[in-house]
């Protein structure tokens, strides 16, 4: 079995071009957008994987948002957006889940917007707080 997965793995690896390896080099000066570009050019079954990933893990909680806001507010005419408002707290929770299965970049997009109450509802902020160091 241990043989099987680590076969996996590495066909896994070639099939995406998933070698471990970054584009550019660790540190703050060393981004280089076309280095990045032709980087993950030559990994398209890497980048649809982590496309699909995105896709896959926030479909639940944007097709909840957009129920909350299209169906009970547009479609009822709801104009306080009293479901939305009233589902906050569970989408909050949502959303602070779903930074944490996103990873790191998305760890710390919730770490900024935790302080940013002009930009998302308290409910979020309170919640996204958490990832906090």
């Amino acid at each position: 079995l241990a043989v099987s997965i680590v076969l996996g793995r590495s066909l896994w690896d070639a099939l995406t071009g998933d070698d471990g390896r970054a584009p550019y080099e660790p540190g703050t000066d060393t981004y280089d957008p076309e280095t990045a570009a032709r980087f993950y050019g030559a990994r398209p079954v890497l980048v649809a994987t982590r496309v699909l990933r995105l896709a896959t893990l926030t479909t639940a909680f944007n097709a909840g948002l957009l129920f909350d806001w299209l169906v009970l507010g547009k479609l009822f005419k709801d104009e306080e957006y009293t479901a939305l408002r009233r589902n906050e707290p569970e989408r909050a929770k949502a959303a602070l889940i779903l930074c944490q299965q996103l990873g790191p970049t998305f760890i710390k997009l919730g770490q900024a917007l935790s302080i940013r109450t002009d930009l998302v509802p308290e409910a979020y902020a309170l919640e996204l707080r958490q990832l906090q160091d």
